[in-house]
C-alpha cells in the first residue's frame, strides 16, 4: 500500500544549505523555494520546443499503457525498458507539431495518464499512423474548399515529421534525461534561468542540470542511481513519483540488466507487479508523490524510484555529488567490465536486450583504464594520496577468482536456479489443476 512522505514548507527567505539536504533521510518536497525562478516556472512544452525549435535529439516514443498498441507488444505486467522503446530523432518543432495534433484531437483525455484506445482504425503501416495521416490530409482538402487543394502549412510540417507515425492516442514521447549543455548551448538565457542557489549550490545553473520534456503518460521504470542524490524540479503539468526505501531493496528484485551506468533496475512492473512471480513485493511500502509546477523534490541515495508524466510536463534535475560516490565508481567500474565481456561473446538477440541504447560497451583495455581511474581517485579520497600502481588483465582475474567471490557467486546463481524450478513447478501445478498448457 503506497504511503506519504513529510511535505516541507521552508520560508522562502530562510537558506537551505546542502548539509540539512545530505541529514534528510526520506524524500522531501519543498514548495516556494523556487519562486524567483520567474523565466523557468513558465516552461510547458510548447514553449521549450519553440525555443529550442530546429535543435535535434533523440526522442523515446512507446505504447501508452492500455492501448490496443501496448496490448499487441506487451505483457500488462511486463517492465517497459529502454531496450522495449523505439528512439526517434527529430527536433523539437517536430515535437511541438506532435503536441499539436495531440491536442487538436483531444488524446488523453481521460483521467488515466496512461491513454486510452483511439476510434480511428487503421488499414495498415503503423497501427494507425496511415489513417491518422490520412485523416488529416482529408480534413485539409475540405478546409482549402477542394480535393486538389494544397496542404496546409501545417500538414506540410506534419508530412515531414518523422514523429507522426506515433499517434498520440497510442504513445507518448519522451526528450528525456537531456543534458541542459547539449541541447541548450543556442538558448543560454535557458541556461541561466536554472538557479540551484536557493538550495546551498551558488553557481550551479543549468549547466550542472538536465531537462525532461515530456508527453501525458511518459515514464521511467523503477530503478536507483548508483551516484550521489537528486534535486528535482517540476516546472509545469503534474508527475508522479513512487519512491521505495533502500530496505526494500531485495523485494524490488534488484537487475543491471539492461545495463545503463550508474542506473540499477527493478525486475517489477510497480503498477501492475505479477505477485506469484515476485511475491517479496507485497511488503514492500512505496510511497507515493504527486509533483506540481514549483514543486522540488529532494530524493535521497539509493531510494528506488518510478515516474509517471500524469500530464504533458517539464520539469529539470540536478544530481549532488557524494563523498560515497568514489566508492560507487569502482563498483561501477567492475559491473561495466563483467557486462562488457559477457556482451562481447552474446548472441546479436541478447545484445539488443542486455543494453541500453544509450550505453558503449567498450573493449576490455579500456575497461581496465576506466577501472585504474576509478580505483586511483578512491585511494585519493580515502588515504589522501593518489595510488601510483596500475591494474592488469591479471589482476582483474585474481579478483574475480578469489575463493570468497566465487563462492558467493555459485550461491547465488544455485539460489537463482531454485527460484526458477519453483517457479516452473508453480506453472505445472496449474496445468495440472484442469486447464490445458
Amino acid at each position: 500500500m503506497a504511503s506519504s512522505f513529510p511535505v516541507k514548507h521552508w520560508p522562502a527567505t530562510d537558506a537551505i544549505l546542502p548539509s540539512h539536504l545530505i541529514q534528510l533521510k526520506n524524500p522531501t518536497i519543498f514548495q516556494g523555494k523556487i519562486n524567483s525562478w520567474d523565466f523557468a516556472r513558465n516552461w510547458v512544452p510548447e514553449l521549450i520546443c519553440d525555443l529550442l525549435g530546429e535543435k535535434t535529439t533523440t526522442f523515446k516514443v512507446c505504447p501508452l499503457w492500455g492501448t490496443r498498441t501496448y496490448r499487441k507488444q506487451f505483457e500488462e505486467d511486463q517492465v517497459l525498458f529502454e531496450t522495449d522503446c523505439q528512439f526517434v530523432e527529430a527536433t523539437f518543432a517536430d515535437f511541438r507539431a506532435w503536441l499539436g495534433e495531440k491536442a487538436r484531437t483531444h488524446a488523453g483525455s481521460t483521467d488515466d495518464p496512461r491513454g486510452a484506445d483511439s476510434n480511428v482504425s487503421s488499414t495498415g503501416g503503423d497501427d494507425g499512423a496511415t489513417a491518422c495521416v490520412t485523416a488529416q490530409h482529408q480534413r485539409d482538402q475540405t478546409h482549402e474548399g477542394s480535393r486538389d487543394a494544397p496542404l496546409t502549412k501545417k500538414a506540410r510540417l506534419l508530412s515531414g515529421n518523422p514523429l507522426i507515425r506515433y499517434p498520440p492516442s497510442q504513445y507518448w514521447v519522451y526528450a528525456d534525461y537531456k543534458y541542459m549543455t547539449e541541447v541548450c548551448s543556442d538558448v543560454p538565457e535557458l541556461l541561466c534561468a536554472i538557479d540551484w542557489s536557493v538550495f546551498g549550490f551558488p553557481g550551479r545553473d543549468g549547466t550542472q542540470s538536465t531537462l525532461w520534456v515530456g508527453s501525458r503518460g511518459a515514464c521511467t521504470p523503477c530503478h536507483y542511481d548508483t551516484y550521489g542524490c537528486n534535486l528535482v524540479a517540476q516546472l509545469s503539468g503534474k508527475k508522479k513519483w513512487t519512491l521505495f526505501s533502500p530496505e526494500d531493496s531485495a523485494k524490488l528484485y534488484p537487475s543491471r540488466l539492461p545495463y545503463e551506468e550508474s542506473s540499477v533496475f527493478s525486475s517489477i512492473n510497480v503498477e501492475s507487479a505479477d505477485l506469484s512471480r515476485h511475491p517479496n513485493f507485497a511488503t514492500a511500502t512505496a510511497y507515493e508523490a504527486l509533483l506540481s509546477p514549483g514543486d522540488v523534490l529532494y530524493v535521497p541515495p539509493h531510494w528506488w524510484h518510478y515516474v509517471q508524466c500524469m500530464e504533458d510536463s517539464v520539469s529539470v534535475n540536478t544530481w549532488l555529488e557524494l563523498p560515497s560516490d568514489d566508492n560507487e565508481r569502482v563498483k561501477e567500474a567492475l559491473v561495466r567490465t563483467l557486462v562488457s565481456t559477457v556482451f562481447e561473446c552474446s548472441d546479436e538477440n541478447s545484445r539488443s536486450k542486455w543494453v541500453n541504447p544509450n550505453e558503449v560497451i567498450f573493449p576490455l583495455e579500456q575497461n581496465i583504464q576506466l577501472l585504474c581511474m576509478a580505483l586511483t581517485q578512491a585511494a585519493a579520497s580515502q588515504h589522501g594520496s593518489g595510488w601510483s600502481g596500475s591494474i592488469t588483465a591479471e589482476d582483474l582475474i585474481a579478483a574475480a577468482t578469489d575463493s570468497d567471490v566465487i563462492e558467493l557467486m555459485a550461491s547465488r546463481l544455485l539460489r537463482r536456479l531454485g527460484d526458477g524450478n519453483t517457479d516452473a513447478a508453480k506453472e505445472g501445478g496449474a496445468n495440472e489443476g484442469g486447464a490445458s498448457p
